[in-house]
């Protein structure tokens, strides 16, 4: 897909309407078939913290509890982050 028919399936006003501002869903935008295999994801998903805002999960139009699939963690200075859990993704 070209530049010109991605700006046109997002609309006029995307850029001065919506970016940054709003997430907006376009089905069938963009094919991402090819741009990423399962080991990529795999691997981000294993090696960065990806907790919200990087990364929030939601089903049926509701925001997933990041407790639901992840595992708090303290480090050595006592900071707690949410360690991901892949076999929790599959549904």
């Amino acid at each position: 897909m070209t530049r010109m028919s991605i700006a046109a399936c997002l609309g006029e006003d995307f850029l001065a309407q919506t970016l940054h501002r709003e997430h907006r869903h376009v089905p069938g935008a963009l094919d991402v078939a090819g741009m990423m295999t399962w080991d990529d994801l795999n691997h981000i998903l294993a090696g960065h913290r990806l907790e919200p805002p990087r990364m929030r999960l939601s089903r049926g139009g509701e925001t997933l509890l990041i407790r639901g699939y992840t595992t708090p963690v303290a480090t050595r200075r006592h900071t707690v982050w949410h360690r991901l859990h892949p076999v929790e993704l599959h549904v």
